[in-house]
């Protein structure tokens, strides 16, 4: 019977120490305070690189730290751990990290920390850190975003995977989007421990994925070391990194360890994190460096337009990219195309001017470019006809003048055309009408008529396109019966008359 017991208490201290590395391989005993307070212990050590600030609150009202390390006019990468409470190996990481950047002194380090500014959020679930998957109000956060939340995780509270009772409805999921927003990272990484594998999102630039995903490894095999498996590009709900590409972050989603298997973080897992790390600081550091403005060019046509339009803007910028492009109209208040849409032109005249630039993500500003007489004239000309058409019987012989006065004051008139046709025709007669500059009016001449009225047209056409028309008038016409007639009536009178004389 004692050799029984003796073998079963061996048997529980193998058990226990067996579990002691398990568990120490699969996670971290350290509290979040303390993982805090060694954060701390950096910023007091090299105040001069290392900074923090709330991002937030918990549901239980703790403060969300993030540390910010490097040069704060650099470009910005975002990592943060423990999402999920008990997925604490990426806090850890994320320290050895932020050691690395400022005690090395390798020369890849520096170039960071002097280039890029590094933000760290050791852990956004930190009421349930190290203890359970889910946040105070039981919703997995990294569900509860809003990029396809509605087929994310489970509507069942009771569920590890409850997205909760609508999107962003929780304060450590908001005080994340809020980061996204106020710092607008080049890339940001989410850090998990369920798999050894890493992964993009679908809202993301593929192609640049590609890049990255080749910058890894070629480092990786450099430093010797085994890179993680790089999974695509996922199209999962309600996931951070969704919402984060969505706005045109750069995403991962990192997978640093699998718990079942013993690693220890800082041999075995770290440095397949810090291939990743490194590549997107580097990456960042390019970024940071450039010092050449976007350049934005119009789509002004230069032409008369007769209604209010838009002058499209396109700026281009290799580096860093176009952060937004500005613009001003006459002089008035600033606007972005972000903000309010592309320049549109609503005052007539021929003085309008466009002021434009562009600004990169790391702060370049293009010079500004002035676009002067843009033309716009949504007003008609007006038609004024001249002729004493009532009289023009009077001249029943000779050539009929139309004389048309035709006013636009802003663009100027393209063109007028007299139209007319007589009662009994069925088609008309177009004359363009001639500008005498002498009297200052439009002209055109027709041959005697032999019908009582005609119908008439004047259309006139201003350059912006605008036309007028006047067409509520008729020319009454002396007949060839009526001008016999006057001819007969004026022969008698002259025959007496002479007769008179002679007698």
């Amino acid at each position: 019977m004692r050799k029984i017991e003796i073998f079963f208490v061996l048997f529980i201290i193998v058990c226990l120490l067996f579990s002691q590395v398990f568990l120490v391989g699969a996670r971290s005993d350290r509290s979040y305070n303390d993982l805090v307070g060694a954060f701390m212990d950096l910023e007091d050590d090299y105040p001069e690189y290392v900074s923090h600030e709330s991002v937030g609150l918990t549901v239980e009202g703790r403060n969300i730290w993030m540390f910010k390390i490097g040069n704060p006019s650099g470009e910005r990468v975002l990592f943060d751990g423990a999402i999920h409470g008990w997925e604490n190996v990426g806090s850890e990481v994320l320290y050895l990290y932020a050691r690395w950047l400022l005690s090395s002194g390798e020369e890849v380090a520096d170039e960071i920390l002097g280039g890029t500014y590094t933000l760290l959020i050791p852990a956004l679930n930190i009421d349930s850190y190290n203890d359970t998957r889910k946040n105070s109000h039981g919703v997995d956060l990294n569900r509860n975003f809003a990029s396809g939340w509605e087929r994310s995780g489970s509507d069942n509270p009771s569920s590890e995977y409850y997205h909760g009772p609508s999107p962003l409805s929780e304060p450590e999921s908001q005080a994340l989007i809020g980061v996204f927003e106020e710092y607008s990272p080049m890339f940001y990484c989410n850090l998990h421990e369920g798999g050894i594998y890493y992964a993009g999102s679908t809202y993301g630039n593929i192609t640049y994925y590609v890049e990255i995903v080749d910058k890894v490894n070629d480092f990786a095999e450099d430093h010797d070391i085994h890179p993680y498996y790089y999974q695509g590009e996922f199209r999962g709900g309600g996931l951070s990194i969704s919402d984060a590409a969505d706005m045109g972050i750069m995403s991962f989603i990192i997978e640093l360890h699998d718990p079942h298997v013993p690693d220890n973080i800082e041999t075995d897992v770290f440095p397949r994190f810090f291939a990743i790390a490194v590549v997107l600081g580097q990456e960042a550091y390019l970024e940071s460096i450039d010092d050449v403005p976007p350049v934005t060019t119009s789509f002004y046509d230069g032409l008369w337009h007769n209604s209010s339009f838009v002058i499209p803007l396109s700026a281009q910028d290799g580096q860093s990219g176009v952060k937004d492009t500005y613009y001003r109209i006459n002089g008035g208040l600033i606007r972005s195309v972000k903000s309010s849409g592309q320049p549109r032109i609503t005052v007539e005249g021929s003085k309008n001017v466009l002021e434009f630039w562009s600004i990169d993500y790391r702060g370049n500003e293009e010079s500004h470019t002035m676009i002067t007489g843009i033309r716009m004239d949504k007003t008609p000309p007006t038609v004024e006809l001249i002729s004493d058409l009532a009289n023009l019987y009077l001249n029943p012989d000779g050539e009929i003048t139309i004389l048309v006065n035709v006013i636009d004051s802003i663009s100027g008139i393209e063109n007028v055309t007299f139209s007319f046709a007589e009662e009994s025709l069925s088609h008309w007669v177009y004359l363009p009408m001639q500008y005498n500059s002498t009297a200052g009016l439009y002209q055109a001449s027709i041959s005697p008529r032999s019908e009582l009225t005609l119908n008439f047209e004047i259309e006139a056409f201003d350059k912006a396109g605008n036309k007028q028309i006047e067409n509520n008038n008729t020319i009454p016409e002396y007949p060839k019966y009526i001008i016999f007639i006057i001819f007969i009536i004026m022969s008698v009178i002259t025959v007496r008359i002479r007769n008179k004389v002679k007698s």
